[in-house]
């Protein structure tokens, strides 16, 4: 399966249609962090998971820069990565050994076949939720909440609306009309699109600074879905996972 952008053909996965030939930023996501999700829910009146001692799953892991400096801050916790992308896994996993952390393991693997995991105290996902099918979106927050330990906190990052939707636009410019070259172009020009939607001109700018691993990960995947809250906390709660906060 394939989407384009100008002349530029991207793979990605026949059942997630996620991407999957081009590697992931590298990056650490502090929000990830167990001890800012515990002060997400203290602050809001839950009792938080263990401090110290905890099961942690990250869903969509890429390089796992975050888990694995997870791993080595919290030695008395249990950690596990998935992601589809091998590359991701054998570096990730190269980088354990490196370092020595004996608390942590990867997976090659999509998260619907992994049956035999948990629980965790904290399920995370950042950079997928808006980027899969609805079906498969559905099949994430099923796997959470089957995984999730009683009381335990799980994590989405999501393109949130209303303020992505000054973006779509954009997205179809990058996708059905010709890739970065137009919409360059078009901004240059003074287009009235960019001069109202200075989110869009903003965005463009960062595309042109991250590059095309950015511009793959974040536009072309088969599905580009950002949504409402209220549609997202409703779909978490038919699952039973209920809104504790927000972060950042």
């Amino acid at each position: 399966m394939t989407t384009t952008a100008g002349a530029r053909f991207v793979r990605v996965s026949a059942r997630s249609g996620y991407v999957t030939d081009i590697t992931y930023l590298r990056g650490f996501r502090a929000d990830l962090s167990p001890t800012r999700l515990r002060m997400c829910a203290a602050l809001n009146g839950f009792r938080p998971p263990a401090q110290e001692s905890f099961a942690y799953c990250e869903v969509g892991c890429g390089f796992a820069d975050t888990t694995l400096a997870l791993a080595a801050a919290f030695p008395d916790a249990r950690f596990v990565g998935v992601d589809l992308n091998p590359e991701h896994v054998d570096a990730a996993t190269r980088a354990a050994e490196q370092g020595e952390l004996e608390n942590i393991r990867f997976l090659a693997a999509d998260f619907e076949s992994l049956s035999e995991l948990g629980p965790f105290d904290y399920v995370v996902a950042h950079g997928l939720l808006s980027w899969i099918s609805p079906e498969k979106r559905k099949a994430l927050v099923r796997f959470t909440a089957s995984k999730l330990a009683p009381g335990g906190l799980a994590y989405f990052g999501y393109n949130a609306l209303p303020g992505w939707a000054a973006l779509e636009p954009l997205r179809q410019l990058i996708v059905a009309r010709g890739g970065l070259d137009l919409a360059k172009a078009l901004r240059d020009a003074g287009a009235d699109y960019f001069e109202r939607n200075p989110t869009a001109k903003d965005m463009l700018a960062t595309i042109e600074k991250a590059g095309p691993k950015y511009l793959a990960h974040e536009y072309l995947n088969a599905d580009w879905v950002p949504m409402y809250f209220a549609q997202v906390a409703a779909e978490m709660a038919a699952s039973e996972l209920y809104f504790v906060g927000q972060l950042p």
